[in-house]
């Protein structure tokens, strides 16, 4: 579904405006782009998402740690242990043991949402 005010192009355009002010060549991230301009973040995810027009237009995403699975599997049983639960902690409880969401999105990137409550 195409934003009324934002073609591609323009969104293409609008893009390059915000690489120039952050001194980028990458896809901005969300917040970078919702920083100088909310209605072309609204634009972006009308028009595929951030991840689908990055490689639409050629721009590498900014680089997040990779979780392996032994990694993830190791906060989970620390958080349980630590949290003494005998089940699969919650999003929740998970955020506030680490005081980020970090472990919670690779759980969701590595694992799903399998006993995610």
């Amino acid at each position: 579904m195409e934003n009324n005010n934002y073609s591609k192009e323009k969104i293409l355009e609008e893009i390059i405006v915000i690489q120039k002010i952050l001194n980028i060549e990458r896809m901005p991230t969300v917040k970078e782009v919702q920083k100088y301009n909310r209605r072309l973040s609204n634009a972006i995810t009308d028009n595929g998402g951030y991840f689908n027009l990055a490689e639409e237009f050629g721009f590498q995403k900014k680089r997040h740690r990779e979780w392996t699975i032994e990694e993830v599997e190791s906060g989970i049983l620390e958080s349980i242990s630590i949290l003494n639960l005998n089940r699969m902690p919650t999003h929740e409880e998970i955020i506030s043991l680490c005081g980020n969401h970090k472990l919670a999105v690779a759980i969701s990137r590595n694992i799903g949402q399998i006993n995610w409550d």
